[in-house]
């Protein structure tokens, strides 16, 4: 490697020169500078060993012009030790090189060649710098010279071991002896430093990790990239020989792409002393980032070259997915995303020539609401079918819609004998639920719901940023993606029940009757599915539907209100289970037909359920007051938590709440939805429909903490369990605001203030208290 002499830019001077000194090597000093050059050189001993003996072998093999590859050898000597060998081919060693140039710190033949990698004269030495002994055999005219080249007591030394004739070929084998420990890392070093080394033949097994010949290394005209290469970063090939990229004298991020830059000898790049990094000179640094350019713009154009035409609009939803951009060299996945940012070449979008308006970038973006108009009424997983709750259950997303036969939709009621059929077709073990959905709501033009920003199409196809009179074509473009993204939904309605499947069904009913298993309908019954408790958990789900017989004639002398409804009031009776369960209440689903026959029926505690939301009966009405209770037990969580605490100020004020508690205790449920309570509530507040036998002490509760927080907030502070000495001032302080307000306490509460108090001019008596207290 020519050794280029650096150029002084500028000589700062100060004064006139009075003489000149050259400088020169001590030889006194030579062995601490041998050792400076072979044992402390290096930061990385094993990967320098590995890089310096193999690029000797190749700088012998180019200079005899032989193109055989050299040997690179990682294995068990006889003697049962391992052993890190590299052997060439090429003008090999007689003495006479062995003493002037081996023997030589910084001696070199190869600082006038424009071909070989060497040139500071320190790479044959460089095995010292691991082990304190290695050897070489050297071939040249017909003999064979064995050396040992180790650390000596004044210098380093080469004893000359064996000398014999020879019929081989010339060249150099170095044996370098490998700790044991150090096996697996000389083995990492191998594939690290020589992956793009050419003509090399490894012959390597470390307790069976080899490393194969059959790896292929890539070449490009400014970079190229090596299956054997261990490095996840962008790095540098100096006439293949590796060095990492270093990024923060680049003034660059780290880039995470396994491909070396390439660089010929000629380029303007060196590597330092010890040849484990290059010099990174504003000259280097300058050249380094143009051919970052160079192979950034490949790769971009590589990628655009790959792009295709998309077919769907879901080709176009996977660019836009993520940043990746990648493209294949060999068997690499490159992402050429990374580089983007060091070339003037734009990324190719997607194109599908059906569709010219539409700015898929934008609409992948709100993707999740392309399916608005859908509600998601009925989901099916472990062959069941339940009703949707909740936001997440019932909205339909990009990723949901994309599942191949998980969505049907219906406009029709799903139920009897097309549900079961519907049932026969899915998998019964499928824990992926199967989404039922029908439309049931419009896009608007401009905003209309203030909940949901993108329900309009100004919002989601963002037409406020396209002339107006484009607006209707690329509403129609959009309306069109989502008849294509839908086009595979299954449709309930469409789907017809074979005959044969009927008539297999109906025959299994009449086989099960003859049988005797199945139970004939006797006249005065009622055939339906009571809501019972589930026996396991299910998601969104309070009851399941258990089929059972109603006796009329037994339903007037049951104690508790028996309320029907449809199939379609199963979603409804689901959610009032939670608070039924503490409500003399059943509710049962009847068919059309059976439901047709409870309409005839007259009788008081059989009701529609219909007729139970109208609020005129008993648990409608304790449901309500119990929610609104809870509403003010949860407000003042402090003061009914705290109710001992109340004892010594005003027994009527506890009492009144311990029995707000315990109404609500009896009577609440907070499994019921809110939303029916809510509505439940209005319906009460609207005919004033409350239970009156707690309503009143309810309302005179809610007003007196309403119009006085400070009891709350006096409370705070209190514990909930015991009163010591340095929490009665907080007693006092609340008995002084109750008093301050006007508001009804003990009259033993008084007594304090009556004998301070010497304007009423009367003494302490029963009567003076009493008609203090009634005066408050």
């Amino acid at each position: 490697m020519i050794n280029e002499k650096q150029v002084v830019n500028k000589v700062l001077e100060e004064g006139v020169s009075q003489g000149s000194i050259g400088m020169s090597l001590d030889l006194d000093s030579a062995q601490v500078l041998m050792q400076m050059l072979s044992k402390n050189l290096y930061s990385d001993p094993i990967g320098s060993t590995v890089r310096e003996c193999a690029s000797n072998a190749l700088d012998s093999h180019r200079r005899a012009g032989v193109t055989d590859a050299i040997v690179v050898s990682l294995k068990i000597n006889a003697e049962n030790n391992y052993e890190f060998t590299v052997e060439d081919f090429g003008t090999g060693l007689d003495a006479d090189d062995v003493e002037n140039i081996i023997s030589k710190y910084g001696k070199s033949t190869k600082r006038e060649s424009a071909t070989e990698i060497g040139m500071m004269g320190l790479g044959f030495k460089s095995p010292l710098a691991y082990c304190s002994t290695f050897y070489f055999t050297c071939r040249k005219d017909g003999i064979e010279r064995k050396y040992m080249m180790y650390e000596g007591e004044d210098v380093n030394t080469i004893d000359l071991l064996s000398e014999t004739p020879t019929d081989e070929r010339n060249g150099v084998k170095v044996i370098v002896p490998v700790k044991y420990n150090d096996r697996h890392t000389f083995l990492e070093k191998i594939k690290n430093q020589l992956a793009y080394f050419e003509s090399v033949y490894f012959d390597v097994n470390v307790q069976h990790a080899i490393v194969t010949n059959e790896f292929q290394i890539h070449r490009g005209e400014h970079f190229q990239l090596s299956e054997m290469n261990t490095d996840p970063y962008m790095h540098i090939c100096l006439d293949n020989v590796y060095y990492p990229m270093d990024f923060a004298k680049l003034g660059i991020h780290n880039i995470s792409i396994p491909i070396g830059l390439r660089f010929g000898l000629s380029d303007g790049l060196f590597p330092t002393p010890n040849r484990e990094q290059l010099i990174y000179s504003s000259k280097a640094k300058e050249t380094i980032l143009n051919k970052l350019k160079l192979v950034a713009d490949y790769m971009v154009e590589k990628y655009n070259e790959n792009s295709i035409d998309c077919k769907d609009v879901h080709e176009i939803f996977n660019y836009y997915a993520g940043s990746n951009r990648n493209i294949t060299i060999g068997k690499t996945i490159i992402d050429a995303s990374k580089l983007s940012i060091y070339s003037d070449i734009q990324f190719k979008k997607p194109e599908y020539s059906t569709y010219k308006l539409t700015d898929f970038a934008n609409l992948y973006k709100v993707k999740d609401y392309i399916f608005y108009e859908y509600k998601v009424g009925m989901e099916y997983s472990r062959g069941q079918f339940r009703q949707a709750t909740g936001y997440y259950n019932t909205t339909l997303n990009y990723v949901q819609a994309k599942e191949t036969g998980k969505i049907w939709t219906y406009d029709e009621t799903l139920a009897g004998n097309k549900k079961s059929y519907i049932k026969s077709l899915l998998p019964p073990n499928d824990y992926n639920a199967i989404k039922f959905l029908r439309k049931s709501k419009k896009f608007h033009l401009r905003n209309k719901d203030k909940q949901h920003a993108y329900d309009n199409f100004i919002a989601l196809l963002q037409l406020h940023k396209y002339p107006r009179n484009t607006w209707r074509d690329r509403i129609k473009e959009f309306q069109s993606i989502v008849k294509e993204l839908t086009k595979d939904f299954k449709d309930v309605d469409s789907t017809s029940i074979p005959q044969a499947w009927l008539d297999a069904r109906k025959k299994k009913r009449v086989t099960t009757a003859n049988g005797g298993n199945r139970r004939v309908k006797l006249q005065g019954e009622i055939n339906c599915r009571l809501t019972s408790e589930l026996q396991r958990y299910v998601h969104g789900k309070n009851s399941k539907l258990v089929p059972t017989v109603l006796k009329v004639e037994h339903l007037a002398s049951s104690p508790l209100l028996n309320v029907y409804g449809k199939q379609s009031d199963e979603l409804v009776f689901d959610v009032l289970y939670g608070a039924a369960t503490k409500q003399k209440m059943k509710f049962y689903v009847l068919s059309e037909r059976e439901h047709k026959v409870a309409q005839t029926l007259d009788i008081h505690n059989f009701i529609s359920i219909e007729k139970f939301m109208e609020g005129k009966n008993k648990p409608f009405k304790r449901l309500v007051t119990a929610y609104l209770i809870n509403e003010l037990i949860t407000k003042y969580a402090d003061t009914f938590a705290k109710t001992t605490l109340l004892e010594t100020i005003s027994k009527k004020l506890r009492k009144d709440l311990e029995d707000l508690k315990v109404y609500h205790k009896a009577n609440y449920e907070g499994y019921c939805d809110e939303q029916v309570y809510k509505a439940m509530v209005e319906v009460a507040f609207d005919k004033n429909l409350f239970d009156e036998t707690i309503f009143t002490e309810y309302k005179a509760i809610k007003e007196l903490l309403d119009t006085f927080p400070f009891i709350e907030t006096t409370l705070e502070v209190l514990p909930t369990y015991s009163i010591n000495e340095g929490n009665q001032h907080y007693l006092d302080i609340l008995i002084y605001q109750f008093k301050y307000h006007k508001i009804r306490i003990d009259y033993t509460n008084y007594k304090l203030t009556l004998n301070e108090d010497i304007s009423l001019g009367k003494p302490t008596t029963e009567e003076t208290i009493e008609e203090l207290t009634q005066n408050a």
